[in-house]
């Protein structure tokens, strides 16, 4: 499951679970940052991200799952004061 916390001015957190099994995660925040690692079966992660100008931006998330596949998904954000 992926969650996306509200935004707190310039500042979002991404919540990546993994319930049924081990997963690969890698986040293009938009802005020419990424992120990556894993998460294991029955945990959670949150990732953090702050950015430096304000704006509309369009957050792609990748998660690989061993019995799963590849899913994608993509959140848009508005940053602003």
């Amino acid at each position: 499951s992926v969650s996306i916390v509200r935004p707190v001015q310039q500042n979002l957190s991404l919540l990546i679970g993994a319930d049924t099994e081990d997963l690969l995660y890698s986040v293009n925040w938009g802005d020419t940052q990424a992120a990556s690692g894993s998460v294991r079966k029955g945990e959670s992660k949150s990732i953090e991200h702050f950015w430096s100008a304000l704006g509309e931006y369009s957050i792609l998330v990748e998660i690989t799952g061993t019995a799963t596949g590849k899913k994608s998904y993509t959140f848009p954000v508005t940053i602003q004061k």
